[in-house]
């Protein structure tokens, strides 16, 4: 197997303040640092699938330049069997070089345009679709071949084409070129792709230096998913998830977990149980009888996604019957054999997997959804129930987990010769409860499976809950690691970032991890942690990285060249607090010790999830020395502010600075305030409380300046997703977004976010409200918290209220401010310790 030569260069000079190398700030030798490169290597080779950056020692040291001073100096050249894809590249490299310099780049398109206009020539596209690229690779000035850079790999180099310099953009599959443009964009071009965020610096010069560059991913399943209601792009309209599935492309992301559109699945299932014979029990049908555009939308973004290769799983069943066509299923098939499982008063019943039924309903699901949306040639294999123990006895488990084997294997028999080619992959998910699914139960499903199946295990949270080495590395089976963040729908700022990079390389020097073949992000609240989000996905196509080369990649993406020092040291701070050891989700640990990790004026006072017990206490302890370690991270990056007017992600990470603060400094005066509760301490009490209510007023300060984002505000969103394809009112928006349903009051304590009307009109009462029948009893004199008799109280007279007010209506917040004018009068009223 051929080596991997990482960053191999001479010498790579950027015209700017800093000479940078693809991943950060070159040391003087004018090499990066290797990440304990021998040990790193062998784990490459053993995993035998990497990246590999070729750059040429011999590189001439001259530029190539694409605009000077503001008027074009380069042609873009396609080629006379241009594909979708090479226009699309062409179209993004002109689009961003015209948002950097202001001068537009001619494209010349060999397939209509007989006359050539004059400039040096970049030449976009594949030794296939581009003549004069095939002519090069004959030539011997250019190397690309997908048996070195597999189908998704390109080339950079600068070279030359009938006398004069060029610039060849090549890739040896469609996605390729794709890959390439967006690659020079932020290798030299410094864009930050950040999602809603975007930062593209100003210059009146582009240039890049010579170079021989080739790339291929180190992993062939590169993910990016979650829980998309969770979050709210189910609101997005057509044109806004073609920017998301533009945005996979720029980080050469190629799978998801779920089908890009507006959410028909569930008006998708009704013709599905058509198809056996049945029919919805009344009233039980979708909310949008009349989907309209919707299914037609799904189809042609499944087609849109494909030519960036991003490709979604198709589902399949766990043989699950809903409540609406239970009875009816029964009545159509009486000797069907079914299991009933109950968990949290929640009663499903399931196909047995020993029936034949269960066979034939996967196969429906998968004909129905290919007839539906298209063949994505990515199917999911049906993952167990997950969370669930079907079977109310040892030996009814041990038969549904046998039986369960023996089923997926014969769908995956049948699929093989009916839809061969597919990638088949299963949900890490399905095995979290390790005492059903132990290692024997899931290696025997595995060894069901036909040997050469292609098939990808999900494994996540492989960080923080590696289940491949629970189950012996996937029994053979090549398999994914992916990172999970954001459990809960926690939406502050937090993940460990030392603990993901210590995992990621303890696996790639696993001996055992040899078929490791994948790497992804799985998040349940899709936009609130740039930082962590941006490495792991960076990380999907290359992970040999070391973490202070990649801040300081990270920060020249995300802001002006002056800033970057003072931008790093900001970060360094973060990394020892929000992005550090005491802020992660710690699913080993249980739930509760998830949602610990959130603000606690998102739930309830002394309810389920913040009882005020010992594991609150010691969470604020253990967080106890970051708010001032989270001010001076807030005075580094005020001290830039004046290099980023108008800097959308310098804005939004003040307002997570501020809000982080937060976040700490709220959780403990809320603990202090309970702890003078309990002692009867109404001094002490009044205290915390009044730093409560500060600390209110200035979170929403602090919100405020981004409340006309959908992320932060509550009439945003609404206004943001005014043209989805499923229209809901306001008030159902407000009610989902409180009760993470469309209909009812259970509470899920799901997808908490710091939207400013649900901070004014929610958290903040419904805190305040707790806290002022603590004053009351301590004004009786009497001490601890309120009793049972009380909370029902102020659940039925306050709480409640509180809530239905809010989902009936709520204003808009004031006009934003000047985040940065905001963040000073917050340092200022922080030190002099109001907040």
């Amino acid at each position: 197997m051929q080596r991997c030569h990482c960053d191999d260069r001479s010498e790579e000079a950027v015209p700017r303040t800093n000479r940078v190398s693809r991943r950060g700030l070159l040391p003087p030798s004018g090499r990066r640092n290797d990440i304990d490169g021998a040990r790193l290597r062998k784990a490459v080779v053993a995993i035998g699938c990497f990246v590999v950056t070729f750059l040429s020692a011999s590189a001439e040291a001259r530029e190539f330049t694409l605009v000077h001073r503001g008027k074009a100096q380069a042609v873009i050249h396609l080629g006379q069997k241009a594909s979708w894809q090479d226009r699309f590249a062409a179209a993004e490299l002109q689009r961003y070089v015209r948002q950097m310099t202001g001068a537009t780049l001619p494209l010349h398109d060999a397939s209509s345009d007989r006359q050539l206009p004059p400039g040096l020539p970049v030449l976009i596209g594949t030794l296939e679709t581009h003549e004069s690229l095939a002519q090069l690779a004959k030539e011997g000035k250019l190397r690309v071949s997908d048996q070195e850079l597999t189908g998704e790999g390109f080339a950079m180099k600068t070279t030359e084409w009938r006398g004069q310099p060029c610039l060849a953009l090549a890739g040896t599959g469609a996605v390729g070129a794709v890959y390439a443009v967006f690659d020079l964009l932020e290798r030299y071009g410094r864009v930050g792709f950040f999602r809603y965020e975007e930062h593209v610096p100003k210059r009146s010069t582009f240039a890049i230096p010579s170079c021989d560059i080739r790339e291929r991913p180190f992993f062939r399943v590169r993910m990016h998913g979650g829980q998309y209601h969770y979050y709210g792009i189910h609101f997005y309209s057509e044109a806004q998830w073609q920017e998301d599935l533009q945005w996979h492309a720029k980080y050469r992301i190629n799978r998801q977990n779920y089908i890009p559109g507006p959410p028909v699945l569930s008006m998708a299932e009704a013709p599905l149980w058509k198809r056996l014979g049945i029919e919805r029990s009344a009233g039980s049908e979708p909310r949008e009888k009349e989907p309209g555009e919707a299914f037609a939308i799904v189809q042609r973004l499944a087609k849109y996604a494909a030519q960036f290769g991003v490709h979604a799983p198709l589902i399949t069943s766990k043989g699950r019957l809903p409540a609406e066509v239970r009875e009816q299923f029964q009545q159509r098939y009486p000797g069907a054999r079914t299991i009933t499982d109950t968990r949290n008063s929640e009663t499903n019943v399931y196909v047995h997997p020993a029936d034949p039924m269960w066979l034939r309903l996967n196969q429906t699901y998968l004909e129905h959804y290919i007839d539906l949306f298209g063949d994505t040639k990515v199917y999911y294999l049906p993952s167990p129930p997950a969370e669930r123990s079907p079977g109310n006895t040892p030996e009814e488990q041990e038969e549904y987990t046998r039986s369960y084997a023996e089923s997926v294997g014969r769908l995956a028999d049948w699929a093989e010769k009916t839809h061969p080619g597919a990638e088949w992959m299963m949900d890490g998910w399905a095995f979290a409860n390790h005492e059903y699914w132990q290692p024997y139960r899931v290696e025997r499903l595995f060894n069901a499976l036909p040997p050469k199946l292609n098939f990808v295990m999900w494994d996540y949270p492989a960080e923080d809950e590696p289940s491949y080495v629970f189950n012996n590395y996937w029994y053979g089976r090549p398999w994914a690691f992916i990172a999970f963040n954001s459990m809960n729908g926690n939406a502050a700022v937090h993940g460990d970032v030392n603990r993901l990079m210590g995992e990621v390389y303890r696996v790639l020097c696993d001996q055992r991890a040899k078929n490791l073949a994948g790497f992804g992000y799985y998040t349940e609240a899709r936009d609130y942690v740039p930082f962590f989000k941006d490495l792991v996905l960076h990380l999907a196509w290359n992970p040999l990285r070391d973490l202070d080369e990649f801040t300081a990649d990270y920060c020249q993406r995300r802001y002006d060249p002056r800033s970057v020092s003072a931008m790093v040291a900001c970060h360094q701070k973060m990394l020892k607090t929000v992005y550090g050891p005491q802020s992660d989700t710690h699913l080993k640990d249980g739930f509760r010790t998830v949602l610990l990790q959130n603000p606690v004026y998102w739930y309830e006072l002394a309810a389920n999830w913040v009882p005020f017990d010992s594991l609150q206490e010691r969470t604020v302890l253990l967080r106890k020395h970051w708010p001032p370690i989270l001010q001076q991270a807030l005075a580094d990056a005020l001290a830039v502010a004046k290099w980023e007017t108008g800097n959308r992600a310098y804005q939004r990470d003040l307002v997570d600075l501020m809000r982080s603060y937060i976040h700490v400094c709220m959780n403990e005066a809320i603990w202090r305030a309970i702890e003078s509760a309990r002692k009867g301490d109404s001094a002490e009490f009044t205290k915390h409380q009044a730093r409560v209510i500060r600390l209110f007023d200035y979170l929403l300060l602090a919100i405020g300046t981004v409340a006309d984002r959908w992320e932060f505000g509550v009439n945003a969103m609404i206004q943001d997703f005014e043209d989805a394809p499923l229209r809901y009112t306001p008030e159902e928006i407000r009610h989902h977004l409180y009760y993470v349903t469309w209909g009812g009051d259970k509470i899920y304590d799901y997808a908490r976010s710091d939207r400013y009307e649900m901070i004014r009109d929610i958290y903040r009462p419904m805190t305040e409200a707790y806290l002022e029948a603590c004053r009351a009893r301590l004004a009786r004199g009497d001490k601890g918290l309120p009793p049972d008799e009380v909370r029902s109280k102020l659940q039925k007279e306050s709480f409640q209220p509180t809530i239905e007010k809010f989902i009936k209506s709520s204003g808009p917040p004031p006009p934003p401010q000047n985040a940065a004018d905001i963040a000073i009068q917050f340092l200022q009223a922080a030190r002099r310790g109001e907040i």
